[in-house]
């Protein structure tokens, strides 16, 4: 049967954009990209109407969201008033909230008792010294609770660096998390792509040279990685926690074992699909049909 099917994407050149047009075209469906700040809604008592630069067009069938780099609330008002207008998607508003969340990433994943990397999460400036001071190392990362790619994310090698960080970031009015720096040889997390509530595949993702952060948008590279039954555990766990039906866990080497670093609900496919024989594309659009 075919579908018109909408990818929410803010350029038809991103890689996994371009991968779900190809296999959604070669299967026969009707394939849109759809730019969320190029939309407006308007909602009146028959139902909500879609305009893309003051053209109405239809409400599709079914909604890809690939908006994870920049999901304000507006992108987030739009997959939800999509799916309330009757779109299907394998994923909800809520879980793409939550995943872009750090901090209530983190709060989920621990009452779930999950393995993760230690967070402290704080506002006040008063509260700076005394969760500094707690920490076995002075290295630490300091996170927003918002950003991907790599955004948001600093390394601080020395308490002074990490406060004044804090400092500047609090006095925005951020929110910010604390973790400790894990030390590695080589510098590099796990991507483990969840599909339907299953792991489907992973990649490491290695730090380029003199970065911790292994984010292929900041010159981090993939590689070839095995799934094995505890990174297959973790990931679905921490998925299931945020009820996540398809997105991505990135874990994170530690003494104990395997640790859920970040989860993020609009993965890109490239790491998995360039580092094995693994099309990513089909199943995450077949979640999307059938969600």
């Amino acid at each position: 049967m075919s579908h018109t099917i909408a990818v929410l994407s803010y350029s038809d050149e991103f890689y996994s954009t371009q991968r779900l047009m190809e296999v959604g075209q070669s299967l026969g469906h009707r394939m849109l990209v759809m730019n969320p700040f190029s939309l407006t809604l308007t909602a009146e008592s028959d139902g909500i109407r879609l305009k893309d630069r003051g053209r109405t067009i239809e409400v599709p069938d079914v909604i890809v969201p690939r908006v994870g780099a920049v999901l304000t609330e507006w992108n987030l008002g739009v997959v939800d008033a999509l799916i309330q207008a009757g779109a299907r998607s394998a994923v909800t508003r809520d879980a793409l909230a939550l995943a872009s969340d750090k901090a209530r990433t983190s709060v989920r994943l621990a009452q779930r008792g999950l393995p993760m990397v230690p967070t402290h999460i704080l506002r006040e400036r008063e509260d700076i010294d005394p969760v500094l001071e707690a920490l076995q190392d002075e290295s630490c990362v300091l996170k927003l609770p918002h950003g991907t790619q790599g955004r948001n994310v600093v390394g601080a090698t020395s308490r002074q660096a990490a406060k004044k960080q804090l400092q500047r970031w609090i006095s925005e009015g951020h929110v910010v998390l604390v973790q400790p720096w894990i030390r590695m040889a080589e510098p590099r997390d796990l991507r483990v792509l969840i599909i339907g509530n299953q792991a489907f595949g992973c990649a490491w993702r290695i730090a380029a040279e003199g970065e911790f952060r292994s984010n292929l948008y900041q010159g981090g590279k993939a590689r070839r990685a095995t799934l094995t039954d505890e990174a297959k555990r973790v990931a679905e766990a921490a998925a299931q926690a945020l009820n996540l039906t398809c997105g991505a866990v990135d874990l994170i080497e530690t003494p104990e074992g395997l640790a859920v670093l970040e989860v993020n609900g609009c993965p890109g496919f490239k790491s998995i699909e360039s580092t094995s024989n693994l099309d990513a594309a089909t199943p995450w659009l077949e979640a999307a049909i059938h969600g």
